[in-house]
């Protein structure tokens, strides 16, 4: 049995943000200044510093002669070097770095010292561009392995180190309202009467735990691993989206992006595997199923570094959309549906 309806455009196709730097114009034969911060103090009290023999590469695109090294090793808090004017490509260098996999030295409050782990989320290399007698930024983003964010941003060029640590508190968020279906499309022996019609009101909720570290997507975006703790529906067959991703072998994600003053707070769920609800069991051997639910929330709670999850606790009218999808892996199903609507959207903090 085959029901089929206008597949228009996916109402949620994800949330972007992007960073752009506006590059004055160049001009002239002389010299910018390069500034590096070797260490920092952060909000826990620590000294964070790079490791030894770490330093920075400086490439030339305009004009392309250029390549120098430079070292960030020594006691000074930063140091300064003088480039050509120019365009380049900035890298960052360690023995002890593998790709994004970085380790950075502590030094606590109570003069004990120790290495911890940090990722690199700074793609490579960073474009800038250097104007006489004019300072230009380059910013190096580590996350650090307990949840603190290491921020290497300062100079003419610069390179320097901000530290920001803050606890990572789990949660409980939740997601329930009537939203109105914009897009369906079902296709192959499934039975249509488990599926709502374009139009019609759908009553869904999810409800996850967030239950690991969140880590920095972007300048404007972190996520956390959560496990879905349970959801509910009006139509069968978008239930059975849920029952079958909170089975053994799903994954979900909460995700906060910061957007022109407010958060949009993302709800990410999926599994492949056998199915077993009543909408999808006897469809095929093996199905992937996946749903996204975003909510506007009318604040802000992460500005590129700190995530104040206090802020998001509370409860929150929202507009919001979803989208979830079901594909069987021989290509007899596909089931797709976009919905739209007034949510009530509960962020509760762990004890």
């Amino acid at each position: 049995m085959k029901m089929s309806t206008r597949l228009g455009a996916v109402a949620f196709a994800g949330l972007w943000a992007t960073a752009c730097i506006e590059t004055p114009e160049e001009g002239g034969d002389g010299y910018g200044s390069i500034g590096s911060a070797i260490t920092a103090t952060g909000s826990d009290g620590a000294t964070y510093r790079l490791p030894d023999d770490s330093g920075i590469q400086v490439i030339g695109v305009s004009p392309n002669t250029f390549n120098d090294t430079y070292s960030l090793d020594g006691d000074a808090a930063t140091i300064t070097v003088d480039v050509p004017v120019g365009s380049y490509g900035v890298y960052l260098f360690s023995p002890q770095a593998m790709g994004p996999d970085w380790q950075l030295e502590r030094t606590n409050p109570d003069m004990t010292t120790e290495t911890v782990a940090a990722t690199l989320v700074t793609p490579i290399p960073v474009d800038v561009t250097v104007l006489e007698n004019q300072t230009s930024n380059v910013v190096f983003q580590f996350q650090v392995a307990d949840g603190g964010t290491v921020v290497f941003a300062q100079g003419s060029l610069s390179v320097s180190i901000d530290v920001d640590v803050s606890e990572t508190d789990n949660g409980r968020a939740s997601f329930v309202g009537s939203l109105t279906t914009d897009d369906i499309f079902v296709d192959g022996p499934v039975d249509p009467a488990f599926f709502p019609l374009v139009g019609e009101q759908v009553f869904q909720g999810v409800e996850v735990v967030v239950n690991g570290d969140w880590t920095q997507q972007s300048s404007t975006r972190v996520c956390a691993p959560a496990f879905l703790a349970g959801g509910s529906g009006s139509h069968q067959g978008p239930f059975d989206t849920l029952v079958e991703i909170i089975q053994v072998g799903g994954t979900s994600q909460l995700c906060l992006t910061a957007f022109m003053g407010v958060t949009h707070a993302e709800y990410r769920g999926e599994r492949q595997g056998a199915p077993v609800s009543v909408t999808w069991s006897g469809i095929a051997p093996e199905i992937h199923w996946y749903k996204n639910t975003v909510a506007t929330l009318p604040v802000q709670v992460f500005d590129g570094e700190t995530l104040d999850l206090g802020a998001l606790a509370g409860s929150y009218p929202a507009p919001a959309a979803s989208f979830e999808g079901v594909e069987t892996l021989d290509g007899t199903a596909t089931y797709f549906a976009n919905y739209s609507g007034p949510v009530s959207f509960v962020f509760t903090p762990a004890p």
